[in-house]
């Protein structure tokens, strides 16, 4: 396949733009898909281009078999590595897509490309931090619907409708054993990370939270949001004024990378 048929596979442009002077690649979540992001075009400043990631098995991809290695995706993502660096870019991902967007930025910077401008991590642990619970993709299917649930990122119509869920349980699993078993290697970044993390998350600790600034040679900053894990959907607003705020830093030359590395910590709780 070549990467002009590949790139229209793995990116969706809602809203696209002439010359843009930045793109925001944004990243899904485990079982999540580039819906997430499509409204949030709307939100972008002038000049930039919101760039949604579409991994296959899900969406306008539904047809494909999901990919259940990291090292799958960013090999096919790669293939793609001349478009996404041809513009200064922003990387954002959720929980999964975090860690999904730091694989790729590591490995674009190991092949002599330029990272991204700086680096959003949303409702993750750091990506050097393997889960707890490993084996959760294994689940019988009873179990691993139940444990759905507690997550609370399902939609309980999906969760009810027994044919719809059993449809997705390849792509649900697919991706949870990514979530569950992906640990980066030690491994930093070039850009500064901006953490984001729920203030009722139940599924990651502040420590965990923490632990990016462990993967940047720059500056770390954490954030609070409103919300449980899936705080991206509930109070998505608050996330879109972040990186608004972030872009809006870059345009008016607010340096992205220090002539020394430094760490910090802001906290913040934001409302809606």
């Amino acid at each position: 396949m070549n990467e002009i048929k590949l790139k229209e596979k793995w990116f969706i442009i809602p809203k696209p733009v002439f010359k843009p002077r930045l793109r925001v690649f944004c990243f899904p979540y485990a079982g999540g898909n580039a819906t997430t992001y499509i409204p949030w075009a709307e939100h972008m400043p002038h000049g930039v281009e919101l760039v949604a990631v579409q991994p296959p098995g899900r969406a306008t991809r539904i047809m494909e078999p999901a990919l259940d290695e990291m090292d799958k995706i960013i090999k096919d993502l790669m293939l793609c590595s001349d478009y996404i660096t041809e513009t200064p870019y922003i990387f954002i991902g959720h929980s999964l897509g975090s860690r999904m967007a730091f694989a790729l930025a590591i490995a674009l910077e190991a092949s002599g490309f330029d990272g991204p401008q700086h680096f959003i991590a949303s409702g993750s642990r750091a990506a050097n931090i393997c889960a707890l619970d490993s084996d959760f993709h294994t689940l019988p299917d009873n179990l691993f619907i139940e444990k759905l649930k507690d997550l609370n990122g399902t939609p309980q119509e999906v969760l009810d409708n027994l044919e719809l869920i059993q449809f997705l349980l390849p792509l649900l699993r697919a991706d949870f054993r990514i979530a569950y078993k992906y640990q980066s290697p030690e491994i930093k970044i070039h850009c500064p990370i901006t953490v984001l993390g729920g203030d009722a998350d139940d599924e990651v600790t502040s420590s965990q939270l923490a632990a990016w600034e462990q993967l940047t040679s720059y500056q770390t900053e954490i954030h609070y949001v409103k919300g449980d894990h899936f705080f991206i959907d509930h109070n998505r607003y608050v996330v879109i004024d972040k990186l608004h705020s972030i872009i809006v830093g870059l345009k008016h030359g607010i340096p992205t990378k220090l002539t020394k590395p430094q760490h910090s910590r802001l906290l913040e709780a934001f409302n809606e």
